[in-house]
């Protein structure tokens, strides 16, 4: 293969164009509105695990390429567009890998006054549509669900949700069934929340939905800063991701409407950005004036990218992609 030549097969890109016009007839046969939204903003994202990628304009102002359409989509639900989705590239400036490209495709959509229980089956129901229509290997997926808690009590023995930092880096001192190295700098720097990431991703994940569509539901509040607080327990959130082979294909919420209490979660991302030596971002003062007016709803993303890698049965991204960042 030349350098200039596209990664995948046209053959692999010709059967991606079939899949995004089967996503799309998807959710027009249900209604969904179909939207656009713009990739540069005045604000970004203030999650301190996700950076976005800075854009100088000609008056040397700054913008961000978005790392999500959420922001846009959410004032449009607030303005009455009623069930949208939309298909889009996004952004984020992190490590490149055989599942991680800074520039990737993201279908994002939002379901008025629907729970997050009945947004995870659509989900399902999408993935499972594609999987049956494109798939060699697995056809038909099971689904399965099980909450954030469960999942360390289960693999890891320990409760999430009642473990200190102090705790978490004890067991990792202990020794774990992997090994993994661990820098002096982590140990000074991760909270507690990190170190439930690292010890999640590192292994928990490998292990979700080798044979079927796992939902993990009920993160910690402290995880979930656009979702609303569970009324059964208020140290979760109304939180999900899906994951097959290992591999997370989405993030959804039930969607928090409270401005106030948005403006505090991103002041507090903020605050912790600055403690570990971040930029702080600006704060969407646009979205936090449309939340009072958005109704109810729930919403979710999920990584186009890597679920038509793993309906086609390939192990790395850049082979459903023409081209990725680094050979774009």
């Amino acid at each position: 293969m030349k350098d200039w030549q596209p990664i995948a097969s046209i053959s692999t890109l010709r059967t991606r164009a079939r899949i995004l016009q089967s996503i799309r007839a998807f959710f027009i046969e249900r209604g969904l509105l179909e939207v656009d939204t713009p990739m540069l903003s005045q604000a970004a994202l203030t999650d301190p695990s996700i950076e976005s990628f800075a854009v100088i304009h000609k008056q040397n102002t700054q913008g961000y390429l978005h790392t999500s359409p959420e922001f846009p989509m959410k004032r449009l639900l607030a303005s009455g567009s009623g069930d949208i989705f939309q298909l889009c590239h996004v952004f984020r400036a992190e490590e490149q890998s055989k599942k991680h490209n800074s520039e990737f495709m993201m279908l994002e959509w939002y379901r008025l006054t629907w729970s997050m229980q009945a947004l995870m089956q659509e989900v399902a129901e999408l993935i499972q549509s594609i999987f049956a229509s494109y798939s060699q290997t697995a056809p038909f997926l099971p689904v399965s669900y099980t909450t954030y808690q469960a999942l360390f009590q289960k693999h890891l023995e320990f409760d999430p949700l009642l473990i200190t930092v102090d705790e978490l880096k004890a067991i990792v001192r202990s020794g774990l069934p992997v090994e993994i190295m661990v820098s002096d700098a982590q140990w000074l720097e991760y909270d507690k929340d990190d170190w439930l990431n690292w010890l999640l991703g590192n292994y928990i994940e490998p292990k979700l939905g080798q044979d079927e569509l796992c939902f993990v539901v009920d993160y910690p509040v402290s995880q979930a800063s656009l979702a609303k607080q569970s009324p059964q327990d208020s140290r979760v959130a109304k939180r999900f991701e899906c994951y097959y082979q290992g591999i997370e294909l989405c993030n959804g919420f039930e969607e928090l409407t409270d401005s106030t209490e948005q403006r505090q979660r991103f002041q507090q991302e903020n605050a912790q950005r600055a403690a570990m030596g971040l930029a702080e971002m600006p704060i969407d003062d646009r979205l936090l004036a449309a939340l009072p007016s958005m109704p109810s709803c729930s919403g979710v993303a999920v990584g186009i990218d890597r679920m038509i890698m793993l309906a086609l049965g390939q192990s790395e991204l850049a082979e459903v992609m023409a081209f990725t960042s680094f050979n774009a």
